[in-house]
């Protein structure tokens, strides 16, 4: 492996999916667990399984031989570099808030939800329709030309 390659694997984000398990996801249509890699700078699907720990089993091989000792894996053997649990795990948003500081669940609702974020989301939808209600009125001060006669 070369430098910027071993640089690349190091830097791999190395969550897990909602599954628990790096390398897989739930396709709907097979209702199957299916496993995929990163190679030569695309995803490449490992198959469909019947349960989520063949389809981690399944990253797991593929990954050994894709990245070698770099690999972050669902089951590793001794001395190998173990997936970490994601961040919502450990209280944290997708954003990386925490959900202790502010995280909070709606009156009707069962998630839990983080102030920063839905506050970033409410300003970008108020700029939105700020901006279109500008194009809005531009277009309807522009006077269309008549021929005059």
């Amino acid at each position: 492996m070369t430098t910027k390659t071993i640089r690349q694997v190091a830097s791999l984000h190395v969550t897990v999916s909602r599954f628990g398990y790096r390398g897989i996801m739930w396709n709907e249509d097979k209702r199957k667990f299916r496993a995929r890699i990163w190679r030569d700078g695309a995803r490449q699907s490992l198959g469909y399984f019947e349960t989520a720990e063949e389809a981690a089993s399944a990253y797991d091989i593929a990954a050994r031989q894709e990245y070698g000792q770099h690999a972050a894996l669902n089951f590793p053997i001794d001395g190998e570099r173990r997936v970490v649990p994601s961040r919502l795990s450990e209280g944290f948003c997708p954003q990386g808030h925490s959900l202790d500081l502010f995280g909070y669940r709606a009156p009707d609702c069962q998630t839990l939800n983080c102030r920063k974020c839905n506050a970033a989301a409410q300003a970008r939808y108020k700029a939105r329709k700020k901006a279109r209600a500008r194009k809005r009125k531009r277009a309807d001060a522009q006077v269309p030309l008549t021929e005059m006669k």
